[in-house]
C-alpha cells in the first residue's frame, strides 16, 4: 500500500511556491508560462502525510501541436527540497518511489502524457519499471535527449579538468599561432 496521494492543485500560489522551491523547477513549469505557449494542463501534487512531496503538470492541450509546448524545458516532475536535499541512498529510494506512484496514478487519468525530465533527476528507473512484468499494458517510452551543462567560471576550472593533449595544444595555439 502507497503513503503517496495524487491531488489535483486548484491553488495556483501553492503551485508556483512549490516550483519555485524545487531545483527540478523553471519558468517553464509555471502555469501562466504554459499558458502563454498555448496550452493548458493539469497540475498535480503527489503528497505524503498530507505533504506535497512532488509536483507534475500534464499539458492536456496544446494548441500549436501534440505534447510538450515547443521551446519548453524540463516540464516534468519536480521534486521537494527535503527529497533532493537527502542523503544519496535515502535520495534513490524516494525518487524510484514517488516516479513508480505518478505513473501508476496518471496512467488511470491519461491515456499518455510527456513528461521532459530536469537533467538533476537521479534515477529514472521508477518510470522505467511502469507496467514491467505486464507490456501489454503499456509501458513508458524513455527517449534520453541529453543536455550539456557546463560551468564556465572560472575558466581555470576547465583547463585544470582537461585531458593533459588539450592543454598542450592551448598552450601551442598560445605560443606559435598568437591567439
Amino acid at each position: 500500500m502507497s503513503d503517496f496521494e495524487l491531488v489535483k492543485c486548484t491553488d495556483l500560489v501553492k503551485w508556483t511556491a512549490f516550483v519555485s522551491s524545487s531545483i527540478h523547477g523553471n519558468k517553464y513549469a509555471l502555469a501562466e508560462v504554459i499558458s502563454a505557449l498555448g496550452c493548458s494542463a493539469d497540475y498535480w501534487f503527489i503528497n505524503r502525510k498530507g505533504n506535497p512531496v512532488a509536483a507534475i503538470p500534464i499539458i492536456t492541450h496544446n494548441s500549436v501541436g501534440q505534447g510538450l509546448p515547443i521551446h519548453s524545458y524540463y516540464v516534468g516532475i519536480m521534486l521537494h527540497p527535503e527529497v533532493t536535499s537527502s542523503k544519496d541512498n535515502r535520495r534513490t529510494e524516494c525518487e524510484i518511489a514517488i516516479t513508480q506512484f505518478a505513473m501508476e496514478a496518471l496512467s488511470l487519468i491519461y491515456d499518455q502524457f510527456e513528461l521532459s525530465l530536469h537533467p538533476t533527476m537521479k534515477d529514472i528507473r521508477g518510470f522505467d519499471w511502469f507496467n514491467y512484468h505486464t507490456p501489454q499494458n503499456g509501458r513508458a517510452v524513455i527517449s534520453p535527449q541529453y543536455t550539456a551543462i557546463s560551468n564556465l567560471q572560472p575558466i581555470t576550472n576547465i583547463r585544470d579538468a582537461a585531458r593533459g593533449s588539450r592543454r598542450r595544444e592551448e598552450k601551442y595555439a598560445f605560443q606559435r599561432e598568437s591567439l
